[in-house]
């Protein structure tokens, strides 16, 4: 049997807007105008967990999906066949400009939902001399129970204000 450890890193190119001249805050668009790609999860284009490090952007310009019931840019990710079991880290980058604050769908070799990892089993890691903070999780996929990743960000999420620790 074979294990692997992977680091997944989840980044998005969010944008704060505000107005110089006023002392409101601008409200901000958490709408996603773009069109959804897929109906069903086995139509995702799913990026091979292959090699020790992958980073991704989750931005505008990532691929949009209805997922529990809410439209969210998205990255889905796959197991490689002759892995078993595989050790996700998942780390979402915080930067002045925001952050990605992610959630996770780990679904069955269906593409049916099997278990969700929410933003409070994420861990805040504080900025160090060669890494961002970060949201952190870890997690293990298995080929018979779990080969298949999605990270989201649900609107729920994308409401309010996270506040970024000081480096």
């Amino acid at each position: 049997m074979k294990t692997r450890h992977a680091l997944l890193a989840a980044l998005l190119a969010a944008t704060v807007s505000g107005c110089a001249a006023s002392d409101l805050p601008a409200a901000k668009n958490i709408s996603i105008e773009q069109s959804v790609c897929c109906t069903d999860y086995s139509q995702f284009g799913w990026i091979p967990l292959t090699g020790d490090q992958l980073d991704i952007a989750i931005d505008a310009h990532s691929p949009v999906a209805e997922i529990e019931g809410g439209k969210s840019y998205f990255a889905a990710f796959a197991m490689p066949e002759n892995i078993n079991r595989l050790q996700i880290t998942l780390n979402s980058w915080m930067s002045s400009e925001g952050v990605f604050a992610p959630k996770i769908l780990l679904l069955d070799p269906a593409f049916k939902p099997v278990k969700t990892v929410s933003l409070d089993a994420f861990s805040q890691k504080n900025s160090d001399m060669f890494h961002l903070a970060s949201y952190e999780t870890q997690f293990v996929m298995d080929r018979e129970q779990t080969p298949y990743l999605v990270v989201y960000s649900p609107e729920e999420y994308r409401r309010g204000e996270i506040t970024i620790p000081p480096s």
